[in-house]
């Protein structure tokens, strides 16, 4: 009697294991890995209004309002053709210690990569002219511990 039990659930789990996987292939196959992967949980990819307060005040890696910020930031204000002067009074002091190097010349940490598993983080990455203009603004992706 035990053994049929067992075959019984090893049945069902596999059954259930295998029914996963293949729904699992079909929302990628139809949406695209990167739609189907982008936002899950759909709380990593709820916004905030960019709030310049908020966004210098932030400090708690578990609870990461910058890269709910972001998308308002460039959508409202735009980065590129902004002053150094206004990137710092907006957004106050730049991290001072990041994985980029000499690729960015002010970096901001986000927070946790908006993707289903969130194995890198994301990072703002701004470099000026010779004038003190932004001429390149990105976000940037790194597997290393935000601030």
């Amino acid at each position: 009697m035990r053994s049929l039990i067992r075959a019984v659930f090893w049945s069902v789990a596999v059954a259930l294991l295998v029914g996963a996987v293949f729904g699992a292939v079909g929302v990628v196959l139809t949406k695209g890995w990167t739609e189907a992967t982008e936002c899950e949980p759909r709380t990593k990819c709820e916004t905030l209004a960019f709030d310049s307060t908020e966004w210098k005040a932030f400090g708690d890696w578990t609870n990461p309002v910058r890269v709910k910020m972001i998308d308002d930031l460039s959508a409202s204000y735009g980065l590129r053709g902004k002053t150094q002067a206004w990137i710092d009074e907006q957004l106050g002091t730049p991290e001072l210690t990041h994985p980029f190097g000499e690729r960015c010349d002010y970096v901001y940490w986000l927070g946790p990569a908006r993707t289903l598993v969130a194995t890198e983080f994301e990072w703002l990455c701004l470099n000026f002219d010779d004038a003190g203009v932004v001429v390149d603004a990105s976000i940037q992706y790194s597997g290393k511990l935000g601030p």
